[in-house]
């Protein structure tokens, strides 16, 4: 690595809460070259205070300031391996950018807000570094969902290609991009691995359905499938955004009632209802059906709920965003490296057509030493 490059590093604990994904990036003009990225495994103990945060919508403040400086110290530590690990000096790293971790996301409530934790001033302290962090809240303020954000890195990603494509990610919450020349459309299309995990764990152990064996091993119970799919939120227009505190285990006892399900059933169940929701909402997009889809997030390695996707739209080309030269599972922190970038560039966006904002906006708060 020449000396004088100057990087950026993109950190992202997402809904799935399975790890912090650290990416070290170079950005050109129109280009991008990833030079090192790792996931680091969470605290087990503030993974659990974290999901609880989610569950209990940050109710406990006390729990909430202590997470979030657990996991802003996580996120600094995480960072600081990888840069020694990439064997650079700090010197050559511009900024970090930070999604941080949502505990709370109601862009639609008056007022609006979306909450992510993670101290960006530990990270600050701990690595020092400047640090991009609350990509969210300026345009939630300009009237938009807050997320999501990556349509505006995958524009960049693509901006050679003419032709119109998909870009599906399953992580713990699904969500698409829908690119068309200069135009791109982004939203949350429901659960992607969330539901599934937490089930995997509860009745098996496990941090989620390997390759997605149970769920082959399950059959789709259709009353239950239905109960889950008549939710509003599957058949709201777009643009729209979930969370886990809205599709979380409180929400499928609700639907499960008093019916009684062998748990490979749930499970195959959930897997079905993720399916589901992602290809209805490709549908809704003019035209689907000549596009490819390339999928990214942790969902890409259940071969189950791919190859149910796969069997829904039998007249589209689906394939991983490793076809790409793209690895799946750090497309989203080098999205934030990205916006990182952006921000400390001073480039303004338009996500009317993503987010629902108004304006152009700046995304993203910068943190700087002595600032």
């Amino acid at each position: 690595m020449h000396m004088g490059t100057k990087y950026y590093i993109g950190v992202m604990s997402g809904t799935s809460l399975d790890g912090i994904d650290c990416s070290l990036v170079e950005f050109g003009l129109n280009s991008f070259r990833l030079h090192r990225a790792r996931t680091f495994l969470i605290n087990d103990s503030l993974c659990y205070d974290l999901k609880n945060l989610i569950i209990d919508q940050g109710n406990d403040l006390e729990k909430l300031e202590v997470a979030g400086k657990l996991l802003g110290i996580e996120y600094a530590c995480a960072i600081n391996a990888l840069i020694t690990e990439a064997n650079i000096s700090k010197n050559q790293i511009k900024a970090i950018g930070i999604s941080g971790q949502t505990i709370a996301h109601h862009p639609d409530q008056n007022p609006p807000f979306s909450l992510q934790i993670g101290s960006p001033s530990e990270v600050l302290s701990l690595t020092g570094i400047t640090v991009v962090h609350d990509f969210r809240k300026s345009d939630i303020d300009a009237g938009g969902q807050g997320a999501p954000l990556l349509p505006l890195f995958h524009q960049f990603l693509f901006q050679e290609k003419k032709a119109p494509l998909f870009l599906l990610n399953i992580g713990g919450i699904s969500n698409l991009t829908y690119i068309n020349n200069d135009s791109v459309i982004g939203f949350d299309c429901g659960p992607g691995n969330t539901l599934i995990d937490w089930y995997a764990n509860l009745f098996f152990s496990l941090s989620h359905d390997i390759d997605g064996k149970l769920a082959a091993q399950g059959k789709v119970n259709a009353e239950f499938l239905s109960r889950l799919y008549a939710d509003p939120y599957f058949h709201l227009i777009y643009p729209k955004s979930t969370g886990r505190e809205y599709f979380n285990h409180l929400w499928v006892k609700k639907h499960l009632d008093k019916m009684i399900i062998n748990p490979v059933d749930i499970i195959s169940t959930l897997t079905e209802l993720t399916a589901n929701c992602i290809v209805s909402s490709i549908k809704k997009i003019k035209n689907y059906g000549c596009c490819p889809i390339f999928l990214y997030g942790g969902g890409v390695h259940n071969k189950e709920l791919c190859s149910r996707i796969i069997k829904k739209l039998p007249e589209m080309v689906i394939k991983s965003t490793s076809t790409l030269g793209i690895d799946p599972d750090f497309m989203e922190s080098m999205g934030f490296a990205w916006l990182a970038q952006q921000r400390i560039k001073k480039r303004q966006f338009n996500l009317s057509a993503i987010t629902g904002s108004k304006g152009m906006l700046s995304l993203g708060e910068i943190l700087r030493i002595n600032a």
